[in-house]
């Protein structure tokens, strides 16, 4: 909860840079946020089962599946999921 007493949004970091990713969880998290990091595909789909999540923060370049692909498949089973992309790319 925040300084309000409201619910902070429940996030998923999905970034394979893993220091980028532990920046990004650390930084969200003391902000308030319920965040957990994940690496890519497998971890991604293990970590929703597990718990539902209200945004995922998406890296677009993952080595196993790309992130315009993840948004695809998330967007067809859980269209409610908010989705924020990311990229390094120049």
């Amino acid at each position: 909860m925040n300084s309000d007493g409201l619910q902070m949004p429940s996030l998923i970091v999905v970034e394979d840079n893993e220091t980028l990713r532990q920046e990004l969880v650390l930084y969200l998290a003391e902000e308030g946020f319920l965040v957990r990091g994940v690496d890519g595909r497998a971890e991604l789909n293990q970590a929703i089962q597990e718990q539902a999540t209200d945004i995922l923060i998406l890296d677009l370049n993952l080595p196993e599946e790309d992130g315009i692909s993840i948004t695809r498949r998330i967007r067809q089973a859980l269209p409610n999921i908010g989705i924020i992309m990311l990229t390094a790319r120049l």
